[in-house]
């Protein structure tokens, strides 16, 4: 990259849009014990598997431990090359 530039957007949003062009994605790790918290960086899923199991739960209202309770995905598809003709 020979040049990069943040306008108008957030640290987390340009951080976020440059880790995306590289094939790096991030969560927050929190020990399940204790107030340790981390920010994780992956560019590849097996670094996801280490951290353990969590239950879906769709649509519970009063849960009594941590699950996740909502998911959406989202993908969209574009064009890599566009042709005109004047």
């Amino acid at each position: 990259r020979e040049f990069c530039v943040q306008y108008g957007e957030t640290d987390l949003a340009f951080l976020t849009r440059l880790w995306a062009e590289e094939g790096i994605f991030y969560f927050d790790w929190l020990h399940p014990t204790g107030p340790e918290q981390k920010l994780v960086l992956c560019d590849d899923v097996a670094g996801v598997s280490t951290l353990g199991e969590m239950p879906f739960n769709p649509g519970t209202r009063e849960v009594s431990r941590e699950c996740i309770s909502e998911f959406r995905y989202e993908a969209t598809v574009s064009p890599s090359s566009v042709q005109s003709q004047d």
